[in-house]
């Protein structure tokens, strides 16, 4: 569990960082959308710390579960289950919703500024509404969390991603003047 927790530590860390590194070059081309793109950042990246202190509590929550075994356990099995539910809407909420969010606004961008090439501007802007699809659907029920359905369609998402960083680190931005 606190691999888990120091894994999404890292995603924390990550999802702020691209945040605070490419805003100052958004913004050069739509200051309000560049704001946009980074404050949707930032609270995916709370919404993950948050389940991830979610799991710390139910950590330590088992902990204090084991040592108490003769005692009324109804109230730690309910703590338990709220923690579990905390962890599974801000899972849903930040790596879904906010993700699919900041994804399409800085992908708009790319499209209009042509910064990067537009088809993988393009497909940042598919792939951002797939995850937050993903996240809508799982929020109404019609797909499970940790599903195949719902793999499926945040997966590209994650190869866009991968796909832009590498663009990026070779070629750069195509650098206009705004």
């Amino acid at each position: 569990m606190l691999a888990g927790v120091l894994n999404d530590l890292l995603l924390v860390l990550s999802a702020v960082g691209t945040a605070v590194m490419l805003f100052p070059y958004v913004r050069r081309w739509n200051e309000h959308l560049a704001l946009g793109y980074l404050c949707f950042r930032f609270l995916e990246a709370v919404f993950i710390a948050i389940g991830a202190v979610a799991i710390l509590g139910l950590v330590q929550l088992s902990i204090h579960y084991e040592a108490n075994a003769g005692a009324d356990q109804g109230i730690l099995l309910q703590l338990g289950y709220l923690l579990q539910g905390t962890h599974r809407w801000t899972s849903m909420l930040g790596p879904n919703f906010m993700l699919g969010l900041n994804t399409a606004l800085y992908s708009y961008l790319f499209v209009r500024t042509r910064l990067v090439p537009g088809p993988l501007a393009g497909f940042g802007m598919v792939t951002a509404g797939l995850v937050f699809a993903a996240g809508l659907l799982e929020m109404f029920g019609a797909i499970e969390p940790y599903s195949a359905a719902k793999g499926l369609l945040a997966l590209p998402v994650g190869v866009y991603e991968m796909s832009l960083a590498v663009w990026l680190m070779r070629k750069g931005f195509r650098v206009r003047e705004a």
